[in-house]
């Protein structure tokens, strides 16, 4: 496109212009910066570069002799009319507007202004070297967002997000943490990081962290062979699991660190390993207490038996009967322990078959009532390993229905509700005992519990009108 030579005005451009040098007029043209040259007693346009022209969407013809305040949007006009007015007095200026393009839409820019002035010092013309900020502003705009999703990422995780500087200075720290460490929100940035750590493990510490600052992995688990303690506001210590990470900013070292409060899987392991235990303990007075009386008469009348067949006596009828009877009731005591102490897996799928069974032998062991109610459906889309911590519930549940609660009825009910799937063991016996604030509930319930946190479910024990209890395990089923 052929350059424009500046209109004729009452403020004549100097003459080199006019004379129109051909290196002049070929750089005008290549340049992609949009340039504008006005008249600064009209305020009107002289002339432009093609890029000013596209920048407007418009032909240079129609833009030469425009009134350059009509070029911009009206709310940029005052801005740009002090920004003419200060470039008239101190030489140049620049600043941000928006063009009004003769399509209607508007486009953010950054202007670059100077003035000229005639051999009287007298402003005569201005120059305009024109930039799109389209670009830098959807940059501006990404960063922005990614910010915003960054922030977001921070603020809804679920574990604690500390990150200190160079001085160990925490400069961020998300909603988690601040709860976490027993701080009101805003109030734990500022402090040092040595504040969340007790006072005994602070020395060590410091020697880990400035050895991890040095050394060249960027990111590790932290404290893997021994335990991790963090330290309340309150000044109540509890245990942590936590890994940190180092990048740059600005060439200074930053140092992140992901923690996660332990305190209720230490307690559940705790009252994982006593439920152990305990297991045993019960499992050896059930051999004794249970079975080993049995044995012991049954014993007693083989002796009586072989004794009398050496002296060519008879064989009692009636003993033979109470051997078989005590045989058979050792076998189901020792199948309950069994049972008890080494559930089968459930497969995938088969939990419904499982419950069924479960409801059986029940029914079959403890001489009660026991009926399964199974959604057949819901059932099949069960998993493994889910399918397997269920039955064991039902089975804790069952079993302390029947030894413990007195129950003369039990059901055990698997269903399906919206977006989740409820199992759960209801009998008719004397109800869970009350307990004070002081006592906890026993290694059963808190071992039913346990696996059902594992699962991600939630466990109830509510009571029943007028008796009995209901054990509920609600887990929610994946779409």
């Amino acid at each position: 496109m052929k350059s424009h030579r500046p209109a004729d005005t009452t403020a004549p451009v100097p003459h080199r212009w006019s004379s129109g040098h051909a290196t002049l007029e070929g750089a005008f043209d290549l340049c992609a910066v949009g340039i504008a040259i006005g008249d600064c007693h009209t305020n009107r346009l002289l002339t432009c570069n093609p890029a000013y022209a596209r920048l407007v969407g418009a032909t240079i013809e129609s833009l030469i002799g425009r009134y350059i305040p009509t070029l911009y949007t009206r709310d940029s006009a005052p801005t740009l009319l002090a920004a003419l007015a200060e470039s008239d007095c101190v030489g140049g200026c620049a600043f941000d507007s928006r063009l009004q393009r003769d399509d209607s839409t508007t486009l953010p820019v950054q202007v670059d202004l100077r003035t000229a002035r005639d051999e009287q010092g007298i402003s005569s013309w201005r120059v305009a070297s024109i930039q799109s900020l389209e670009g830098r502003l959807r940059t501006q705009n990404q960063a922005l967002a990614e910010r915003e999703r960054l922030a977001a990422i921070v603020e809804t995780a679920m574990d604690a997000i500390i990150c200190v500087n160079s001085d160990e200075q925490i400069v961020l720290a998300n909603a988690v943490g601040e709860q976490m460490f027993g701080y009101a929100p805003g109030n734990l940035v500022g402090r040092s990081l040595e504040e969340l750590i007790p006072k005994r493990f602070r020395s060590a510490h410091g020697g880990h962290v400035a050895a991890f600052r040095v050394h060249g992995v960027t990111r590790r688990r932290m404290a893997t062979f021994f335990p991790l303690f963090g330290l309340r506001a309150d000044g109540r210590e509890f245990p942590i699991e936590a890994s940190i990470s180092k990048f740059a900013v600005n060439e200074e070292l930053m140092l992140t660190a992901i923690v996660r409060d332990v305190s209720l899987q230490r307690r559940l392991k705790r009252d994982l390993l006593e439920a152990g235990d305990h297991e045993r303990r019960r499992l050896g007075n059930d051999l004794h207490d249970e079975l080993g009386p049995v044995l012991t008469g049954l014993r007693y009348l083989c002796d009586a038996a072989r004794r009398r067949a050496q002296t060519g006596g008879s064989v009692n009828v009636a003993d033979l009967s109470r051997i078989s009877d005590g045989l058979a009731s050792a076998l189901t005591s020792m199948r309950l322990i069994a049972r008890t102490l080494a559930p089968a897996d459930v497969r995938e799928g088969d939990i419904g078959n499982s419950l069924a069974q479960l409801a059986r032998q029940s029914q079959e062991f403890f001489g009660i009532p026991c009926v399964a109610s199974i959604d057949a459906e819901v059932a099949a889309r069960i998993p493994a390993e889910v399918a397997t911590s269920l039955y064991r519930i039902a089975l804790e549940a069952t079993n302390n229905a029947a030894k413990h609660a007195c129950a003369t009825q039990i059901d055990l009910i698997l269903r399906g509700e919206p977006g989740s799937l409820e199992l759960t063991v209801a009998d008719d016996g004397r109800g869970m005992p009350k307990l004070d604030s002081a006592k906890t509930p026993g290694l059963g319930m808190r071992s039913m519990d346990y696996r059902a946190k594992l699962l991600g479910a939630a466990f109830t024990v509510t009571d029943r009108k007028p008796r009995g209890t209901a054990i509920t395990c609600r887990w929610p089923i994946p779409a």
